[in-house]
């Protein structure tokens, strides 16, 4: 039997946010299962963390997917790297 925690007792646990690449495209995709789950997740008050990696392997799964290229470029360009 597997256990799922609450995403409430999950968010005290950590002190960040690690964005992954399929988190970032169920966060854009309304169309995802994930993405009311996604959407929570990011719009949480903790700092983000990703690697350039992710982000590029993002735009190829939009771009794979057909979806829209210029809102995914505009999404990324809001992100602040530091």
């Amino acid at each position: 039997m597997v256990m799922t925690t609450p995403l409430s007792m999950m968010l005290k646990r950590f002190r960040q946010v690690f964005l992954d690449t399929s988190g970032l495209f169920c966060y854009q995709s309304v169309s995802e299962p994930e993405c009311k789950l996604a959407t929570r997740l990011f719009e949480t008050p903790r700092p983000k963390l990703t690697h350039s990696y992710v982000l590029s392997e993002y735009l190829a799964l939009v771009t794979a997917r057909r979806l829209n290229r210029a809102v995914a470029l505009d999404f990324l360009s809001d992100f602040s790297f530091r």
